[in-house]
Order: structure tokens, then C-alpha cells, then sequence
């Protein structure tokens, strides 16, 4: 058996805006902020 050490991370695709930095659940539809109207680029953060 292994040991799991800590929680289990994962990798999360997000979008996040360019011009405030907010961060947004990936949906492949929006590419605009509704915050500032900023450009979202995609990323892939592990969680």
C-alpha cells in the first residue's frame, strides 16, 4: 500500500484576467472579465 502524503492535487484549467488578476472557473465560452471587462487567459494551475 502507499502512503498518500497530504491532500491530493490535481491540475485545474482557470482562466485569469490580465488587467485585475481575478481568477474564474474555466468555461471555454467567456473571454472577457465581468469584473473590468479585461482579457481572461487560460491557465493550468495544480491544486
Amino acid at each position: 500500500m502507499e502512503k498518500k502524503e497530504g491532500p491530493e492535487r490535481k491540475q485545474v484549467k482557470i482562466l485569469k484576467c490580465a488587467k485585475c488578476g481575478k481568477e474564474y472557473i474555466y468555461d471555454s465560452v467567456s473571454r472577457s472579465c465581468p469584473e473590468c471587462r479585461g482579457s481572461l487567459k487560460e491557465e493550468t494551475v495544480v491544486r
